[in-house]
């Protein structure tokens, strides 16, 4: 069996070098002065680009900068048309009782209210200076004293002529008790040509009995007076 011998304990104190106790050396070494510094070395490669930062707040708007040329102006437009400008708005103050009936009768009128290039001649004439297109409104007060309705025709003439299909019929309700007349509007329109200056338009009326008539109010407290007849005229055209 081999025998084991068992190894001797150094004591620090004996391990030495060039006759130093190595403490010392160690010691000693830690003293050394530093050699001077190397030079740098190389750059390392550089390294990725870091997250985006948040977005700073909005800076304050900048001036208004100045106002640019005018540009060039735009061709002009087409001519809008010419205004109507020829009208009438005329009346009748007086009563007009059928003289004989079913005989053809000129309503007369007596009064303009305003007009412009259209005018009252010889008493009935609805006379144009401006020949043209217009419209024709025409209103009857008619009163009726007789026991029975009564009819009533009402027609045009331009310059002495009739007016072809111009004609309206109206029948007058009977009155409303003895010696009191039933009162009626009748009103009708129309649209002619006049094609000369100077023609003119009448109203005719006829009317199945002497009891009818075209009725004119005076004037009351407080409505104002009716005429028995009213026209009012414009161009159209």
């Amino acid at each position: 069996m081999p025998v084991y011998k068992k190894k001797a304990k150094v004591s620090p104190a004996i391990l030495q070098y060039n006759g130093r106790p190595i403490t010392d050396v160690v010691l000693t070494f830690l003293d050394l002065p530093s050699g001077e510094t190397g030079p740098t070395g190389p750059r390392g490669p550089e390294g990725p680009t870091g997250a985006t930062g948040p977005t700073g707040a909005t800076g304050p708007t900048g001036a208004t900068g100045p106002t640019g040329a005018t540009g060039p102006q735009g061709p002009t437009g087409a001519t809008g048309p010419a205004p109507v400008g020829y009208y009438g708005a005329f009346y009748d103050s007086t009563d007009q009782p059928i003289a004989i009936a079913s005989t053809e009768q000129v309503i007369t009128i007596n009064g303009t209210t305003t007009s412009s290039g259209i005018s009252i001649t010889s008493g009935s004439r609805i006379t144009i200076a401006n020949p043209a297109t217009y419209y024709m409104a025409v209103v009857l007060q008619i009163e009726n004293l007789s026991n029975n309705p009564e009819d009533v025709t009402v027609w045009l003439k331009l310059n002495g002529a009739e007016y072809p299909n111009s004609g309206h019929y109206f029948t007058a309700p009977a009155r409303k008790s003895a010696g009191v007349p039933s009162e009626s509007n009748f009103s009708f329109g129309f649209v002619g040509t006049s094609v000369s200056p100077g023609d003119y338009v009448e109203i005719y009326w006829e009317g199945s009995s002497t009891d009818l008539s075209l009725n004119a109010n005076p004037a009351g407290s407080p409505p104002p007076a009716s005429g028995s007849v009213y026209v009012n005229i414009f161009k159209v055209a």
